[in-house]
């Protein structure tokens, strides 16, 4: 087919234009992500930013329960240290600056208490456990392969909770201590739930403290354990959200201004390839559905009381009702509340 005059010009600059972007093609999976799954998202805080989306489009999923980790190793830990009902003693806390802390878990769990630290760690490793018990999918974001090693306690730490740098050990993971520590902590909760699926993905954030040149070595050292896991265990697969964000998203406007992570136009870039590699075209349809819904809860109208108003409202609460009985394992309480308050409200007007 030729193209000819100002065919041939807008076919041209579109070509042009196309060709200043890096393409990520869209991952494919053997499976994909409904609303009858249990997810699991943990690891770096960009799995926070993918969790939290899923939530809000009343996906059953358990965010971050450990809080934001960071290296393969405490992560694998965790998980271990759920699903082997593992109880937390005097060895896994330390006091420092009047407060209790853990070695393998972030500031959220620290508290002026021993007691109440470890009732924090142990309820919170409990509650993983039981709900690992019925999970099929796991979204697990790492995020470096830099680790601290505390000299006093022996091991890796999740957290250095602003103690001496004189008291810990600084280097970076080995590609198989990665998959040494990971594939267990999978294999065992594969063992008690077959139809279990993992997407792991490297975190798109850079670690600009450690140094550039040893940020790339650590994504490195973590894309190819990434690599190695896919290969040898068939449910465990890599979604692209490091490519995505820097050879796809090559450019400052989509950085927030630390110029280190990602922006919220970025991450939603990136949820749209999660929306069309994982999720099915019936799953995408109720998610349509569900954010129509939510926007229309933050909904704020010019003459608050009208009949028009009113009848948004009532036209609203219809929908609920439809999606309710159409999908009784999802919960809209809340978004049904939101719109009787205001229904409430236009009668006190």
């Amino acid at each position: 087919m030729f193209l000819f005059g100002s065919e041939a010009i807008v076919s041209l600059k579109i070509n042009y234009l196309d060709s200043f972007r890096t393409h990520i093609p869209l991952p494919k999976y053997p499976f994909s992500l409904s609303h009858t799954d249990r997810i699991l998202s943990l690891g770096s805080c960009f799995s926070d930013h993918i969790g939290s989306r899923l939530i809000n489009s009343k996906f059953d999923c358990l965010l971050n329960p450990f809080g934001i980790l960071y290296n393969p190793v405490s992560i694998a830990r965790n998980l271990l240290m759920s699903v082997d009902d593992y109880e937390f003693g005097e060895q896994d806390v330390f006091n420092f600056r009047g407060r209790w802390h853990s070695y393998h878990h972030p500031g959220k769990f620290s508290r002026e208490d021993e007691t109440e630290t470890l009732k924090a760690l142990q309820n919170t490793a409990g509650a993983v456990r039981a709900y690992l018990e019925s999970t099929n999918r796991i979204i697990c974001t790492l995020g470096s392969s830099m680790v601290y090693e505390h000299e006093g306690f022996g091991d890796i730490v999740a957290n250095c909770h602003k103690l001496p740098a004189s008291n810990f050990n600084r280097r970076r993971l080995k590609t198989d201590e990665i998959i040494e520590n990971l594939k267990p902590a999978f294999e065992k909760i594969k063992s008690k739930n077959e139809d279990l699926q993992v997407v792991l993905t490297v975190s798109p954030v850079r670690h600009g403290k450690e140094g550039m040149h040893t940020n790339q070595k650590s994504k490195a050292v973590l894309l190819l354990a990434v690599e190695a896991l896919c290969e040898e265990l068939p449910y465990v697969h890599y979604f692209p959200s490091y490519e995505i964000m820097l050879d796809d998203l090559r450019d400052y406007r989509f950085y927030k201004p630390d110029m280190m992570h990602p922006s919220e136009t970025a991450i939603d870039y990136i949820w749209t390839y999660v929306e069309e590699s994982l999720f099915a075209e019936a799953t995408k349809k109720l998610n349509k559905q569900i954010h129509k819904l939510r926007a229309a809860v933050h909904h704020r109208p010019l003459h608050p009381g009208t009949d028009e108003h009113i009848s948004f409202i009532k036209k609203s609460l219809e929908k609920i009702d439809a999606l309710s009985k159409s999908y009784p394992r999802l919960s809209f309480d809340k978004e049904r509340a939101a719109f009787l308050r205001q229904l409430q409200e236009v009668n006190n007007l």
